[in-house]
């Protein structure tokens, strides 16, 4: 596994430098494996990954799945058979078809071998040479070519002599070849078996030319000739070497071209596996979005109603800590929205706000619980930590809620001490939370979701998107477990210091009136009820042509205007008010009181002309504050 996890690794790596998302965690997270198994593998530890899970882990690397699975180890048992039982042939499937196998190679090299000794021969061998004249006298030949014939030292020389040397065949052959040569006067050549005076086959090579007399009658015949006997049996051997070579290759080729044929066939099942596996998770995918997009929808509801029992609540006894417990109840929704989109990255929506009235309220809404636990809770601001900042307020707002949280189920007894402050380079937001008596030892398992198996029953975790919310803020967590029984939870969170609030777009007035624009009655009656309180007359639609009417009919101090529509949306509505330059209220305050909360949503509000932003659902005072904004 060397190979495979120092390539995940280099290759994870190189991709994070450039998108922080292939961090080993996130990679982790995205295929379905605990974060410190990945780490295991890319440490080259004797750990096992399925093949499935090499393929995710291919596709998320944007890897050939193919080559990971090779370098997992994960290959086919016919492969595993050419590799093992058959190497030759397995080396042959890497190299180019025009390559020779190996054992043609070491036939090649003995043919080299034999032409070697071949042209050995051709250098060493002894030659005959023969002249015959009609007179006997004027005949005669080399000692040479006695003992090449294997005819007795003392054998006149002549054609005769030469002629029974071979057997009726070959002397009939060489009949042919002279009497052709003499009549068409050219030289003759031919390769003649010996047999008559010798026990084994002796191959004799002969080549000479005529003379002729004035009537053209052979006068004289001159020649040569070689024992070449050795030499045709390695001619022979050469021959049945080569027709072993084209047999070996082509069988050899016959066997490469049904491996490739196998491996063609393994690659198109992986690839229909693979087509199988991107169709199971695309309809994954979509159940998950089609899930995620309902319990937003309920999300959305459950906020809704939240906001009118919460305004109800107010109306009919003005219970304080019942609207407090609300509110955590609300935020609990929010949470539950996260958790399941946390995988794909949490959004960050920067404002600016009153950073010290967040976390006092954050605080003051555990204060009951921490006194029913018997615990004290107090909440400590340095000196130099600024009052408005520019950050997610919701996003540290729940940060906040999670470690209070954690420290009320955890603390047993004493107090918690909650503290907030600047770092170093004044661009920092420190939060951190320590309790002298926490009985259960911090890990970083606590700061994130955790990935269960089927046997694995579920643990509520109040801190398990905290994890997620400070990354996605670019902020980093650090925590101890000193000796005995304390905890101490560290959260730096990068932040920008602002300006409060500019009034400079203020309206003042003393005649005040109100549109609002809300289909939802009992959020109509709410958002009136507290306006009307506030000197101001209220008038009240529950759509878009309605309020697009009241909008022409006269002028208004603010305009209060929902998003989610039956007729058409809030959008629309802002943009033709801020078109008809001739409307009285084209210039007026609009702000959004609206569940859609994005950091996209809000960006459409302003190119709309919306000037300000609630969310739903949202106190009394947040309304006030945002509507003083604009209006005095």
């Amino acid at each position: 596994m060397e190979k495979f996890g120092n390539y995940i690794r280099s290759k994870r790596t190189a991709l994070q430098e450039n998108d922080k998302s292939f961090s080993q965690r996130q990679v982790s997270l995205r295929i379905g494996i605990e974060p410190s198994y990945l780490s295991k593998i890319e440490r080259c530890l004797p750990v096992a990954l399925s093949e499935e899970k090499i393929i995710a882990l291919a596709e998320v690397l944007g890897e050939d799945s193919d080559y990971l699975l090779a370098l997992g180890g994960k290959i086919s048992g016919d492969v595993k058979d050419i590799i093992k039982k058959r190497p030759m042939l397995f080396s042959r499937l890497v190299r180019e078809l025009k390559d020779l196998p190996d054992e043609a190679i070491e036939a090649s090299q003995e043919f080299n071998q034999v032409q070697e000794k071949l042209s050995q021969l051709h250098d060493l061998a002894s030659i005959g040479a023969f002249q015959f004249s009609a007179d006997q006298d004027d005949s005669h030949w080399t000692r040479q070519v006695t003992s090449i014939l294997r005819i007795p030292s003392d054998s006149p020389p002549n054609f005769y002599s030469l002629l029974i040397a071979f057997t009726p065949d070959e002397q009939s052959t060489l009949k042919q070849i002279t009497d052709k040569a003499l009549k068409n006067g050219t030289h003759f050549h031919c390769e003649l078996k010996l047999g008559k005076h010798t026990d084994k086959p002796v191959y004799i090579l002969m080549w000479g030319y005529f003379e002729k007399d004035g009537k053209g009658n052979r006068s004289a015949t001159f020649g040569v000739i070689q024992d070449i006997t050795e030499i045709v049996q390695l001619r022979n051997e050469i021959q049945s070497a080569k027709n072993s070579l084209e047999i070996n290759y082509n069988e050899r080729g016959v066997e490469l071209s049904t491996a490739i044929d196998s491996l063609k066939s393994e690659i198109s099942s992986r690839k229909e596996l693979e087509e199988k596996l991107k169709d199971i998770n695309i309809e994954i995918t979509q159940q998950a979005n089609i899930q995620t997009a309902f319990f937003e929808n309920r999300a959305y509801s459950l906020r809704s109603l939240m906001a009118r029992f919460i305004a109800e609540q107010s109306e009919k006894n003005n219970d304080h800590s019942s609207s407090l417990k609300l509110k955590r109840i609300s935020a609990k929704i929010n949470d539950m929205g996260d958790f399941f989109t946390w995988k794909k990255g949490l959004k960050v929506e920067e404002s600016d706000f009153n950073l010290h009235e967040a976390l006092e309220r954050v605080v003051r809404e555990f204060e009951s619980d921490f006194t029913q636990n018997k615990v004290n809770i107090s909440l400590t601001k340095s000196p130099d930590l600024p009052t408005f900042i520019k950050s997610d307020k919701r996003r540290i707002e729940q940060i906040a809620t999670a470690l209070l949280e954690l420290f009320i189920a955890n603390t047993p007894w004493g107090y918690a001490q909650f503290s907030a402050a600047t770092g170093a380079d004044q661009n920092t937001l420190i939060l951190a939370i320590t309790s002298a008596s926490k009985n259960k030892p911090l890990t970083e398992d606590v700061f994130y979701p955790k990935i269960l198996d089927q046997d694995t029953p579920y643990q509520s975790n109040p801190t398990q998107l905290v994890g997620p919310m400070v990354e996605a803020m670019g902020g980093q967590i650090q925590f101890e477990n000193p000796s005995g029984m304390g905890s101490l939870i560290n959260i730096q969170i990068p932040m920008k210091t602002c300006e409060p609030i500019s009034n400079e777009q203020v309206i003042t007035t003393t005649d005040k009136h109100a549109l609002i624009v809300e289909d939802d009655k009992h959020s109509q009656l709410y958002i009136a009820k507290v306006l009307e309180k506030q000197g101001y007359e209220v008038i009240r639609t529950k759509n878009g042509e309605e309020a697009l009417k009241e909008a022409e009919r006269g002028k208004f101090s603010i305009i209060l205007l929902d998003i989610q529509l039956p007729d058409m949306n809030g959008i629309q509505i802002a943009e033709e008010i801020r078109k008809n330059e001739q409307s009285p209220n084209s210039g007026v305050p609009i702000i959004a009181v609206s569940a859609h909360a994005t950091q996209e949503d809000r960006a459409k509000y302003i190119a709309a002309g919306i000037n300000g932003f609630v969310s739903k659902p949202f106190e009394i005072k947040t309304l006030m504050e945002e509507i003083k904004k604009f209006v005095g």
